[in-house]
């Protein structure tokens, strides 16, 4: 017998592989013994030992919901006689684990981030929602923001009314508001960003709307209400009796 067994799924991604066999082993070519994901990848690392008529295969954490084989080459392990024992192939399929935040709309630290646009946290695989879900998020003076949300297969969108521009935010996801289909729960994430600026506002000119007896040559200064960079200076324009200067 195995444990896990040939075929089996929701396989424990740390721990060991375990083979019985009906009589005591010895050691024959254990550093032949692969572990590979059904992708070709092998698995480094792996430490077979012998303990009365069991072969354990210790390995390092694997990945979770992928398949993997492991191959007993003829002669892994011998009988006293020294009588080899056949080759061996044993398929398992490792559990889901628990669902790992794979990115983020808005990204971790962003700037820029859009004022009406829902919030979006992808996992690694489809999650829902569980009974005791919990997510916060607060700006400005710490204020809560309401968020509906809102889990569709890999995501969980939160929805709110609107953000203020250019302020900082904070998401803090509780452990537990997330389930797998195999019964993991997320672990509890935080998430920070800053919106974008409002667009600039004209704050005031020199010389001011409509005045008159101007200097010829002076200067004319727009004060904005932040601060501004040129991006198209074929837009800017001087125009007197209907033609541009």
């Amino acid at each position: 017998g195995s444990d896990p067994a040939a075929g089996a799924t929701g396989v424990d991604t740390t721990g060991a592989v375990t083979l019985r066999y009906d009589q005591a082993l010895y050691p024959g070519d254990l550093g032949g013994i692969t572990l590979t994901s059904k992708e070709g990848t092998p698995v480094t690392g792996l430490n077979p030992s012998l303990s009365g008529s069991s072969l354990s295969i210790t390995h390092p954490p694997l990945a979770p919901a992928t398949t993997y084989t492991l191959a007993l080459p003829e002669g892994a392990v011998r009988n006293a006689g020294l009588v080899a024992a056949a080759p061996l192939e044993l398929s398992f399929t490792t559990t889901l684990g628990t669902p790992a935040v794979t990115g983020t709309t808005p990204a971790q630290e962003a700037t820029g981030a859009s004022t009406i646009a829902p919030i979006a946290i992808d996992f690694s695989h489809a999650v829902s929602l569980t009974d005791t879900a919990a997510y916060r998020l607060t700006g400005p003076g710490g204020a809560d923001v309401p968020l509906t949300g809102v889990a569709t297969d890999s995501t969980l969108s939160l929805s709110h009314e609107g953000l203020s521009a250019g302020a900082a935010y904070q998401l803090s996801l509780t452990a537990g508001s997330l389930v797998n289909a195999a019964g993991y729960v997320n672990t509890a994430y935080a998430l920070s960003f800053t919106t974008h600026l409002a667009a600039p506002q004209v704050m005031g000119t020199t010389p001011e709307e409509d005045a008159t007896g101007i200097a010829p040559g002076a200067p004319i200064d727009v004060r904005w209400s932040q601060p501004v960079e040129i991006t198209d200076s074929l837009g800017i324009g001087l125009y007197y009796e209907g033609n541009s200067a």
